[in-house]
């Protein structure tokens, strides 16, 4: 029977067939340390690496910022995911089956309502598309695809349709559909004149592009004007399925050669992505009227590590492009842009020399991001005068002393110095010193060291602090815990939720349900349960500093007495306290009763202490 929640099984299959370390390393260049990985968080600035990642556990925990968890929470973290969004994306890569869809009794009215929008999407799409091809109306529609060079396997492969020029035709179609007007004014598909019941077709007498999801759920559409209509290009309006910043068009189509290519292609416009996925360039996607944004690239992290950008060869294009290579560096990921004569875009590139060309002399023949910015800042300068080329060459020697290869530096200055003619030891030499004046800088956005929390459940001090013999007992109880369920035993009985540690002690709460719901030891996968930033964090910390060869009966025995020792001490400082109250107020009967639970506490420290 069905649950609300996804079952624990799927979660754990999923986790269990993640590679960790590959999920990570898309984002986050990892070296190989000791058993397991080393990189620069991407969570934090940092000069200094401090992100680990156990492949052995399943785990990942910046000793920096105190960001931790199993590749569930990286997703989230990463990405911006809902822990049922990061479970789905991640059995999507691995391939583990499951109907994520919630059963009709089990969903809210939002969810509900979702649907309605994606049937009534889906019904006028078929409405569109059939006006196009079986109608008069929907000739004017038919003759421009056909002179931009759509070929019917085209239209019908994108369900390119036509929105006829009459008022009210798709409102009185989606009626006959069970669709009434307030229903299919919410999904965008028709409007209404003033907040009133005058209800009429919000696209008229445009070609009708559907656009999807990444799940191939067709979530709104963009209508092209065939007349001198304004605007030229109506996209639907944002709707609880469709945000322009959360969808690539067409994603759903291109992600299986993403994927397995390791890159996506961006282009600017929806017909350029579709004539050149006909061209051979099927992981080809474009953003919908809007600037690329570090959501989309988070949804492309899923599949690469590597973008290509192909905008249009004209002033803005070319500007589009150098945000695009900033964003994507910031982002951590490749970036390459292939370049199109001045003034063409790909699809009229492709019309004029062939796809053959476009794909041998555009796509396979990229510049890297650090030639790209260098030849932006070159149109943004006059070299043909001293001050201008001066300029130039200083601010590309600015962008070069950023790589991190000497190699690629080294190719760089000598490209610099060919183009402007000074000679390349003068820039080297210039170059190096941008660079060390940039290292004495420092990097002034470093977040300061961060770990665990402490026993109010707050944040650590910024400088790591000497804890107590009761903190490190009590990490090293809750890490045999997570290893093993005799040891959950056996703490349950000894202390149960007695953990002077807050945080600890939710941990420790969490880790007798877990094995009370019957669950075997599972150290990423029980982490995966808390669905708290704080507590997977400090979880995955104490697993990464508390290695399962580190555990036996007798360091168990030590915690244990350890904890036990420090809660005698709390009583007889509290005790004490009391007797010097009794003592001042002359209550001596009260004194003396005192007096003796101290001997008795007294005595206890002392048998513990030759435990120890």
């Amino acid at each position: 029977m069905r649950t609300g929640s996804i079952p624990e099984d799927v979660i754990q299959s999923v986790l269990e067939k993640t590679d960790i370390v590959e999920l990570i390393g898309r984002t986050v260049s990892l070296a190989r340390s000791g058993r397991g990985y080393l990189g620069l968080c991407p969570f934090h600035s940092e000069k200094t690496p401090s992100f680990n990642v156990l492949p052995e556990k399943r785990i990942f925990h910046c000793f920096g910022c105190g960001a931790g968890g199993n590749a569930i929470r990286f997703l989230m973290k990463s990405e911006g995911l809902s822990f049922p969004e990061a479970i789905r994306a991640l059995a999507e890569t691995t391939g583990v089956a499951y109907d994520f869809a919630p059963a009709p009794s089990e969903m809210t009215e939002e969810q509900r309502e979702a649907l309605r929008f994606i049937a009534a999407n889906e019904e006028a799409a078929k409405f569109f598309h059939f006006v196009l091809g079986g109608t008069e109306q929907g000739q004017a529609g038919y003759e421009y695809l056909k002179r931009r060079g759509f070929s019917q396997k085209l239209i019908d492969e994108f369900e390119i349709g036509f929105a006829p020029p009459l008022r009210d035709s798709l409102l009185q179609f989606l009626q006959t559909k069970g669709f009434p007007p307030p229903v299919a004014e919410r999904a965008g598909l028709i409007a209404a004149r003033n907040d009133s019941t005058d209800y009429f077709d919000r696209f008229r007498d445009r070609v009708m592009f559907p656009i999807w999801d990444a799940a191939g759920k067709i979530v709104a559409f963009n209508g092209r004007a065939v007349g001198d209509a304004q605007p030229k290009y109506l996209h639907s309006p944002e709707t609880t399925l469709f945000q322009k910043s959360k969808v690539l068009y067409p994603l759903h189509l291109a992600k299986a050669s993403i994927r397995k290519q390791r890159q996506a292609v961006l282009f600017e416009g929806m017909v350029d992505v579709i004539k050149a996925r006909e061209a051979g360039v099927e992981n080809g996607v474009a953003t919908l009227g809007t600037a690329l944004t570090e959501t989309h690239l988070a949804m492309l992290r899923r599949y690469c590590d590597s973008i290509l950008v192909c905008y249009d060869g004209d002033r803005a294009g070319q500007a589009a492009a150098h945000k695009t290579v900033l964003l994507c560096e910031k982002a951590g990921m490749k970036c390459e842009v292939a370049l199109l004569p001045e003034g063409k875009d790909p699809d009229e590139y492709i019309a004029a020399f062939g796809p053959d060309a476009f794909l041998a002399n555009v796509i396979r023949n990229p510049v890297s991001s650090t030639k790209y910015k260098i030849l932006y800042l070159k149109k943004e300068h006059t070299l043909q005068d001293d001050g201008g080329k001066l300029s130039f060459v200083r601010s590309a020697l600015r962008i070069v002393a950023a790589l991190e290869s000497p190699t690629e530096r080294e190719h760089y200055v000598k490209e610099l110095a060919g183009e402007t003619q000074y000679a390349f030891e003068t820039l080297k030499q210039e170059m190096n010193e941008i660079r060390q004046k940039v290292r004495g800088q420092g990097d002034k956005n470093e977040i300061p060291w961060n770990t665990d929390m402490n026993e109010k459940g707050s944040s650590a001090p910024a400088v790591p602090a000497l804890r107590p013999a009761y903190y490190s007992a009590e990490r090293q109880l809750l890490a045999a815990m997570m290893y093993s369920e005799d040891a959950a035993k056996l703490v349950q009985e000894k202390l149960g939720g007695e953990f002077h540690v807050e945080a600890h002690a939710a941990i420790a709460a969490y880790l007798y349900a877990y094995y009370a719901a019957g669950r075997e030891p599972n150290p990423s996968g029980f982490v995966g349960t808390l669905h708290d930033d704080a507590l997977e964090a400090l979880a995955s910390s104490i697993l990464l500093s508390v290695p399962q060869d580190a555990i036996n009966e007798k360091v168990l025995e030590d915690c244990l007495t350890e904890v036990r020792k420090h809660d005698l001490e709390l009583k007889l400082k509290q005790k004490q306290q009391q007797l010097a109250r009794a003592e001042r107020a002359e209550e001596f009967a009260a004194a003396a009763q005192i007096g003796i639970e101290i001997i008795t506490l007294e005595r206890e420290l002392k048998q513990l202490g030759q435990r120890i």
